[in-house]
């Protein structure tokens, strides 16, 4: 599930994959067709979105880790 939509962590995380991965300088509407829109190869939209899929997965395991640490409990499963 997604966080409220201006968490400024996840608008900073997402900026940084889009820029990165697709060239886009910005996320935010600019009211211009030449600016809002974007020519992005496959291969770059499927980058952005394996890192955007694997920031998740790492957000998970440290939310749970710290649920685990702060409780005291022991994980003895292997990935936790």
């Amino acid at each position: 599930m997604i966080k409220k939509k201006n968490d400024p962590k996840i608008e900073r995380l997402i900026s940084q994959i889009a820029y990165k991965n697709l060239g886009i300088e910005t996320l935010e509407t600019r009211h211009s067709d030449s600016l809002d829109f974007h020519d992005c190869h496959a291969g770059c939209i499927r980058n952005a979105l394996i890192q955007a899929y694997q920031a998740g997965v790492d957000s998970k395991k440290a939310t749970k880790a710290r649920f685990l640490k702060k409780n005291g409990i022991i994980a003895t499963m292997p990935g936790i």
